[in-house]
C-alpha cells in the first residue's frame, strides 16, 4: 500500500512548479506534510512558505548536555548545557550567521563569563559576576566576515 506521494504541477509553457511530499495515515486521505515552493522557499506543515524555512508547530532539538569542559560545538544543538566549566572562558564554534542558542551554565562556581570565538561580544545586561546558574542567550550575526555575538543573560536560578 502507498504511504507517501511525491507530486508536482508543472504544465507544459508554465514549469513554474512546487515539489510537495503528501502522507496518509491508515484509513484516512492523503495531507500534505513538506511543500517546496517554485522560489524554494520549504513549508512543513504550511502549503504557501513565505520565507526560506517555514514550520508551523513546534521546532525542537535536543539539548546538547556538557558533563565537563567548557568547548560548545553550535552545531549540535540550539541548547547546551555546561555542568562544570572549569574556567571563565566558554568557546563556541560552527556558529550560522542569524543562529540563536542558548547555553545554560549550571556549574555553582561565580564567575564571569566570556565567550571566544566571537569577533565581537555584546552584552545585555553589562557582562558581570553569575550566581548559581545562568542562562545565555546568544545570538550570531556575521558582519563584514567577523561573527558578532549579541548576548542576553541572567543569572541566580535556584
Amino acid at each position: 500500500s502507498r504511504t507517501a506521494t511525491l507530486w508536482t504541477n508543472a504544465t507544459s509553457g508554465s514549469e513554474s512548479s512546487a515539489l510537495a511530499f503528501y502522507t496518509k495515515n491508515a484509513g484516512g486521505a492523503l495531507s500534505e506534510a513538506v511543500r517546496i515552493s517554485p522560489t524554494g522557499n520549504v513549508g512543513i506543515g504550511a502549503t504557501s512558505p513565505s520565507a526560506k524555512l517555514q514550520v508551523n508547530g513546534a521546532a525542537v532539538s535536543t539539548p546538547n548536555i556538557i558533563a565537563s569542559g567548557a568547548s560548545v560545538d553550535l552545531s549540535l544543538s540550539n541548547t547546551h548545557l555546561l555542568q562544570s566549566v572549569g574556567g571563565s572562558t566558554i568557546t563556541l564554534s560552527n556558529f550560522v550567521s542569524g543562529g540563536s542558542y542558548t547555553v545554560i551554565v549550571s556549574d555553582t562556581a561565580q564567575r564571569t563569563y566570556t565567550f571566544s570565538g566571537c569577533a565581537n561580544t555584546y552584552f545585555s545586561p553589562t557582562n558581570g559576576q553569575t550566581f548559581q546558574q545562568s542562562t545565555y542567550s546568544v545570538l550570531a550575526i556575521d558582519v563584514g566576515g567577523s561573527m558578532n555575538c549579541y548576548v542576553n543573560w541572567v543569572t541566580g536560578y535556584n
